[in-house]
């Protein structure tokens, strides 16, 4: 806020083992985005308190949230696949791996490409690349490029590039060349579980 007043709000507590692990920023509707355990919250600039938003089935964890400000759906992405929202908060599409969505059930990150319509979901299994137009899954990336397909974080860089962390070491890869990258402890990195 402009004014440089520090605001707190209570944000309703999970159960005792409980966590909040997502935030997505709606700029257009200024709000803030909050994922637990089979909970979504939503903040208002101007609220005093955030409002739960009811989900359509039983998420377990949020893990990782994103904003399409185009169209302004709601990603998340859970223990038991990927969800889509409207900007109403209905169901847009439930791509969990009983429905024939994305290939791994925990979801460990998403990524939205810069110049294309791709959302690349990370999971215990690799990674998928969903168009966020039709909510179809496009393919997946190759599991040869990975020496453990658990991928936990993901970003693009410059060149388009989308680098993962994953449990043994950093892949890189380049979609377009059809080329990838690998960084482990030969690149002179301190740990392998990124």
């Amino acid at each position: 806020k402009s004014d440089g007043k520090i605001r707190q709000y209570a944000v309703p507590p999970l159960e005792p083992t409980g966590h909040y692990l997502s935030l997505a920023m709606d700029r257009r509707r200024d709000a803030i985005y909050i994922g637990g355990d089979d909970r979504l919250m939503r903040l208002q600039h101007d609220a005093t308190s955030p409002a739960t938003v009811p989900l359509p089935r039983k998420t377990g964890r949020i893990r990782e949230s994103c904003l399409d400000s185009a169209s302004g759906d709601i990603w998340l992405g859970t223990e038991k696949g990927l969800i889509c929202l409207d900007s109403l908060h209905r169901l847009k599409a439930d791509l969990s791996r009983a429905n024939v969505g994305v290939t791994g059930d925990v979801v460990n990150g998403l990524l939205m490409r810069k110049v294309k319509t791709e959302l690349w979901v990370a999971h215990d299994l690799g990674v998928d690349i969903i168009d966020m137009s039709s909510r179809v899954r496009q393919t997946s990336l190759p599991s040869t490029i990975f020496l453990n397909p658990r991928v936990v974080s993901m970003l693009e860089d410059r060149m388009g590039r989308v680098w993962m962390g994953t449990y043994a070491g950093i892949v890189g890869y380049d979609r377009e060349k059809s080329a990838f990258y690998r960084l482990g402890r030969n690149a002179d990195l301190m740990d392998l579980e990124y």
